[in-house]
């Protein structure tokens, strides 16, 4: 777009009542290529952060022992960086066409700062709409704004010849202060007492703050609906292993890497931890004989305890605080027998916080229940 512009557009507008040249424009319409580019990385940024969040990986994230601002700064971090990069690709392109800064080493520096900014100002922008959207094509729908207002504005051609109506709020809206001071730091011309330089600091600083405001606070709804909604999609039972750390998380590597396809009233919830709140995993089913059996047959080798539910061994194992409401039941039948693999209380007879993973398998109805709590 930057060669088509230059070359093919760029001669045939002048530049401040001169005639026009590829070399004019070029200087003049270097800024908003820059925006241009960053505007469009954040499209990237939007479609990525969208997909973590709606393919779960998100959700795993927030059930993982990780400080929440770790995880927001990352993305945030991630998307600046990215926009960057842009910018830096189509710098480095009008060098090489022949483009050359006249400005100070003071300004060139107030220049990269002024991008930074601007960098993290799109990402807060659109973190919001990608964080909420419910899927990847409307998750990118701030950067089609920004790059809109960016050719309602001087970045491309200058506002004076533009509709009364339209010059208005062209002149003042974001992107044409911003603009019209990147050109400045690049043409030497920078002054702190220019008003488009103090719009463009009014703009890029309030739109962080308020847009900061408002992603930090969806942040905060995102993550306690992750933690507080129990997943029972059964086409996510793979993807939920998956995040867990299948299989070598002890705790769910018995479960089986595919729900059978001949099983048969399939019950399947997974929750994550919140605060105290314990991360959750269920599936249970009804299964043929010989799958059942070959459980069994492993079972009597590897589970660390095999038992019913009134045995006395069920309260120093854990046991008695798993519920099985999940499968239907208030308490696990007498029919069933408990295979423990793994019980860890945070100390000796204390289970306020420790981990359990157990199957219960009931032969003469060839149902098997899996469950892994972690809290």
């Amino acid at each position: 777009m930057l060669l088509f512009f230059v070359y093919i557009i760029g001669g045939n507008i002048a530049i401040n009542g001169k005639t026009g040249s590829s070399g004019s424009y070029l200087a003049y319409s270097l800024p908003g290529f820059i925006l241009m580019a960053m505007a469009m990385g954040s499209a990237f940024a939007a479609l990525r952060i969208n997909n973590d969040k709606n393919k779960g990986f998100m959700t795993r994230l927030l059930s993982l022992p990780i400080k929440r601002w770790a995880i927001l700064t990352s993305y945030i971090l991630a998307s600046v960086i990215f926009m960057l990069i842009s910018a830096v690709v189509i710098f480095l392109l009008a060098m090489l066409l022949g483009y050359r800064p006249t400005t100070t080493g003071a300004n060139f520096g107030l220049f990269i700062l002024v991008i930074v900014l601007f960098a993290l100002m799109i990402t807060l922008i659109s973190l919001p709409v990608s964080l909420t959207a419910k899927n990847y094509n409307s998750s990118n729908s701030i950067s089609y704004l920004l790059i809109f207002l960016l050719f309602l504005s001087s970045a491309f051609v200058p506002t004076a010849g533009m509709a009364d109506q339209i010059r208005g709020f062209a002149t003042y809206q974001p992107m044409t202060p911003i603009t019209e001071t990147i050109k400045a730091l690049l043409n030497g011309s920078f002054s702190f007492n220019n008003l488009n330089t103090t719009l463009a600091i009014v703009w890029i600083v309030g739109l962080i703050i308020i847009f900061g405001i408002i992603m930090f606070v969806t942040f905060i709804i995102i993550s306690i609906d992750a933690a507080t909604t129990i997943t029972t999609d059964i086409a996510r039972y793979e993807r939920v292993l998956k995040l867990m750390g299948y299989p070598e998380n002890s705790l769910i590597k018995q479960f089986p890497a595919k729900i059978p396809n001949n099983a048969e009233y399939i019950v399947f919830s997974y929750s994550t931890p919140l605060m105290q709140g314990g991360e959750i995993f269920n599936l249970g089913f009804k299964a043929d004989s010989d799958y059942i059996s070959k459980y069994v047959e492993d079972l009597s080798v590897t589970a660390k305890w095999i038992g019913k539910i009134n045995d006395d061994e069920v309260k120093n194992n854990g046991v008695e605080l798993i519920s099985f409401e999940a499968f239907g039941y208030d308490e696990l039948p007498e029919d069933f027998t408990i295979y423990l693999l793994e019980s860890k209380p945070q100390a000796l007879g204390d289970w306020n916080h420790g981990s359990i993973s157990l199957m219960a398998i009931n032969q003469n109805k060839n149902e098997i229940i899996f469950v892994a709590e972690d809290w």
